[in-house]
């Protein structure tokens, strides 16, 4: 079931009205909190010789009437009093008791007032020179022996000072060298009648003090120079003012205090000195300068000055400060080198001089600039040979060049080879560059003929460097040897073509007509031919057959010479 919109939005109010009151109450308790403590510190840091504690029978208001006040009308400091007496017969087991002024400027000052009787204590408070003028509030605090406090601090009367004199200076700090002026003017008043004497005092106890000069008697303006006189810096000098009340023959004593400052120690300009303005990455500078302080004669010496030196690079980092090296005569000295890795550009090296009163002068800044360290070239081969002299390499084979670079900031990015030969004509290859990299050069990219070998290395930064006639192993020659044949080559073919094509034509048209004309003949040949070899082998014949005729028994003449006189013809 569904709860009604007006049961949801008490129960909402009513939460909401608790967790008030609980903050209420918690922000409550703070407070109170916080009050005992500024109560209870009140007490413990403006009276340090106290330390109140709760009494047993509890706090109670120490009655207006128990307090006695002689004048409630403005009283002149340093000529007048007002006196003070407590009744304290109210509290038992009163001990001590402390009187507390809360100046109108929030100063409080504590008085041990003196016991007249088991009742009752007094004091009479003549307001110092320097007392606060205006409208006080004076309180009573009331000690049994064991250091309890004895009242609530709720009951206080007021007074109020005034003063019939007026002392001042021009301003509270002079540098030495300066000029000081002031003033001063005293009033007399009923009985008093008044003369004074202006000197300057370096202290405010007279036991102690040393009176640098006199000003004059009975003078109302005043002037001096901080000269030599003045042995000490950041130290507080006064301008004593000794008035006497003539009337009441009363001397007190008026103290206008002003602060001699140190001098700024400071760089003698044109003294700081870089070895070089202009410096590469890693390569040492040192730098030397010089020191003044206008205390030098007085009571700052060369080993009380110090100089910090701070390195900005050009993008706004800088180095830890690091002190220079003092060497006890004002100037000072420090090497210095800037880290690879480090941007190159505009560097500002900032100086700092303090003295031993660590007064900082203004920092004194110089620029130098950083560069990059340019690559060197340590020398290279070509196929694996060192380039001391000219190299030949015959036409066809490649070219390899390797390379001995190297680089401070380890940034080389690029190796570029030229080639230029003798008709003034240039052949350039580039390659990204690594360890143990490799340039190969075809030669039949090339003419034959002498070429000359440059390089240039880049670095990442922009830093190039190129080896020319001004490096003792640049520019090399290269010389390649032509193939004499190859060019030749073709035109040798087309003469033996040419030749060879002419002979075999010959050949044809000559075997053509012989076998056209000379075919008879060669029949008629070879006949003749056949019938030599068939007289021939019967001639062998008879031969052998006249051979075994002598063995055998003779033939007939009939028979023989028919074929003899054969064979005679044939002959023929």
């Amino acid at each position: 079931m569904k709860k009604p919109k007006h049961s949801i939005r008490s129960k909402i109010t009513i939460s909401l009205i608790i967790i008030s009151l609980i903050a209420v109450f918690i922000s409550a308790s703070l407070i109170n909190i916080n009050g005992n403590e500024l109560n209870s510190n009140y007490l413990q840091l403006d009276k340090k010789e106290l330390n109140p504690k709760s009494a047993d029978n509890g706090l109670k208001s120490l009655n207006y009437s128990s307090i006695y006040q002689s004048t409630f009308s403005p009283i002149n400091r340093l000529f007048e009093s007002i006196y003070f007496r407590v009744n304290v017969s109210g509290f038992s087991n009163a001990n001590y008791t402390l009187m507390q002024i809360s100046y109108q400027n929030n100063v409080f000052k504590n008085f041990s007032m003196s016991k007249l009787n088991d009742d009752e204590f007094d004091y009479n408070y003549t307001p110092a020179y320097n007392a606060p003028l205006g409208f006080h509030k004076v309180n009573f605090y009331i000690f049994n022996q064991s250091d309890y406090l004895l009242n609530a601090h709720t009951t206080y009367v007021n007074f109020t000072i005034i003063s019939n004199y007026l002392g001042s200076l021009n301003k509270p700090d002079y540098e030495r060298g300066e000029l000081a002026w002031g003033e001063f003017k005293i009033v007399d008043y009923g009985l008093h009648t008044f003369t004074w004497v202006l000197s300057v005092v370096d202290n405010l106890n007279e036991s102690l003090e040393t009176s640098l000069f006199t000003l004059g008697t009975d003078i109302e303006s005043f002037y001096f120079e901080l000269n030599e006189s003045f042995s000490m810096s950041n130290h507080i000098y006064y301008v004593k003012i000794k008035v006497n009340d003539t009337y009441y023959s009363e001397i007190n004593r008026i103290y206008l205090p002003f602060n001699l400052l140190n001098s700024i120690p400071e760089i003698v300009s044109g003294s700081v000195n870089f070895s070089a303005t202009t410096i590469k990455i890693d390569e040492e500078c040192t730098v030397s300068l010089n020191v003044t302080d206008g205390d030098m004669d007085i009571d700052t010496f060369a080993e009380n000055i110090s100089v910090l030196i701070t390195i900005q690079d050009s993008e706004g980092e800088e180095t830890t400060p690091t002190s220079m090296a003092n060497n006890g005569d004002w100037t000072f000295v420090y090497t210095f080198s800037v880290a690879i890795g480090k941007p190159i550009g505009k560097y500002q090296v900032i100086f700092d001089v303090f003295d031993q009163f660590i007064t900082l002068g203004e920092p004194y800044i110089e620029i130098i600039t950083v560069e990059n360290n340019l690559p060197e070239i340590h020398g290279f081969t070509i196929n694996g040979i060192n380039v001391e002299n000219s190299i030949s390499i015959n036409y066809g084979e490649d070219i390899i060049f390797m390379f001995n670079v190297s680089d401070v900031e380890d940034t080389i990015s690029l190796i570029t080879v030229h080639l230029l030969n003798e008709r003034n004509e240039w052949y350039n290859i580039s390659i990204k560059y690594k360890d143990n990299v490799e340039v190969i050069i075809r030669t039949v990219d090339l003419m034959p003929g002498s070429w000359y070998v440059y390089l240039t290395v880049y670095d990442s930064d922009g830093g190039v460097t190129s080896l020319t006639s001004d490096y003792g192993f640049a520019p090399k020659e290269i010389r390649i040897i032509p193939d004499l044949l190859s060019p030749v080559l073709p035109w040798i073919a087309l003469i033996l073509g040419v030749i060879f094509g002419f002979l075999g034509g010959i050949a044809l048209v000559y075997r053509y007509f012989k076998s056209k004309y000379s075919e008879p003949q060669k029949a008629i040949s070879k006949k003749k031919k056949l019938k030599r070899k068939k007289v021939k082998e019967r001639l062998r014949e008879e031969e052998e057959l006249e051979e075994i005729g002598e063995e055998e028994p003779q033939k007939e003449p009939s028979e023989q010479k028919p074929i003899q006189r054969k064979i005679k013809r044939r002959l023929k």
